[in-house]
């Protein structure tokens, strides 16, 4: 039988703590029994000698620190199955929500998936429509090994186009499209045997040739490609610690997810978590002004505290009222 534990420390949010824990596992599923017996399920997303940290798959309401106890399971999430299941109607943790009878299960399947890899994956070999011109072409010249021809701009600060090599065509070799808030064509130049990256929404007049493409060089990793290019305006990766307020609980989750060690801190939550340190990380964490803080290390909140200053510099003398 399962060991219970009433020694709930703290509950933020979607987080527990519980402490004094043994033989308990990441990932292992485990139950919260309330005072007047209703039980609420959860998951270990973290073990810290004898301390685990648990996500609650329902709303903490109602859990009483010292009147609820705490089983784990000694399992991750299953569900059992059963051919009864067909024209049922279930919630996601696999209970009827139709008013029907409990499903006796034939067997129990273990529902826990692999994390996608973007990076890994196998790229689609079919052309599919997007409907968008530029993108559409772009694909029919993948799939088709065709040279592709078009201009390509720059922006100016008065909102025009500079086109580069005075609105000389390019001509390139289409490898691939990837997205990153934007779309991007990866070509091969043969020029200087190396790959190039293009912005789609900065290309105009494309043409699909019917020029053959020119042979590839092999063992060309697209993803550790797609990967350097992306990360470069990113910054370097630094461990940070953070603490936030615990309003913004949903916001952390979802920033930091399983990368992270989140833990309730006070009235607060603290988090270490792996970051892109730059300006990209910098704004999003200045957008939540006395909500959250950069603790450590120290010269990140001194990069962090600079890049403030900068902005507030913009606007000194602001503040005089007007007339």
């Amino acid at each position: 039988m399962p060991k219970e534990y009433r020694t709930i420390q703290e509950v933020a949010g979607p987080l527990m703590l519980v402490r004094g824990v043994e033989d308990v596992a990441f990932d292992e599923l485990g139950e919260i029994e309330l005072a007047d017996g209703e039980t609420r399920r959860c998951r270990v997303l973290e073990i810290d000698g004898s301390n685990a940290l648990v996500q609650l798959f329902e709303s903490s309401t109602g859990i009483n620190l010292s009147n609820s106890k705490v089983r784990f399971l000694g399992r991750s999430m299953e569900l059992g199955v059963s051919g009864d299941m067909l024209g049922r109607v279930f919630d996601g943790l696999g209970r009827p929500i139709d008013d029907g009878p409990e499903i006796l299960p034939e067997e129990r399947r273990d529902i826990n998936g692999l994390p996608m890899n973007p990076a890994a994956r196998s790229y689609p070999e079919e052309f599919i429509q997007t409907g968008v011109s530029a993108i559409d072409g772009l694909n029919t010249a993948i799939n088709d090994d065709r040279k592709v021809t078009f201009r390509y701009f720059d922006w100016t600060p008065d909102g025009g186009k500079a086109y580069r090599r005075g609105g000389t065509p390019y001509e390139t070799n289409p490898v691939a499209l990837c997205v990153d808030k934007h779309y991007y064509l990866v070509a091969y130049d043969p020029a200087i045997q190396d790959y190039r990256h293009y912005r789609v929404d900065r290309m105009e007049y494309l043409t699909v040739t019917d020029t053959p493409r020119d042979p590839l060089p092999e063992q060309f990793d697209l993803g550790k490609y797609v990967k350097t290019i992306f990360d470069m305006y990113n910054g370097r990766t630094e461990t940070v610690q953070l603490r936030f307020d615990r309003a913004l609980i949903n916001v952390v989750m979802d920033r930091f997810g399983a990368d992270a060690h989140i833990r309730p801190d006070g009235d607060r939550i603290a988090v270490t978590a792996p970051v892109e340190v730059g300006p990209t990380f910098y704004g999003w964490l200045f957008q939540f002004g006395g909500q959250a803080e950069l603790l450590a290390p120290d010269h990140v909140r001194r990069d962090f505290t600079e890049h403030c200053r900068q902005a507030l510099d913009r606007y000194r003398g602001d503040d005089t009222p007007s007339s």
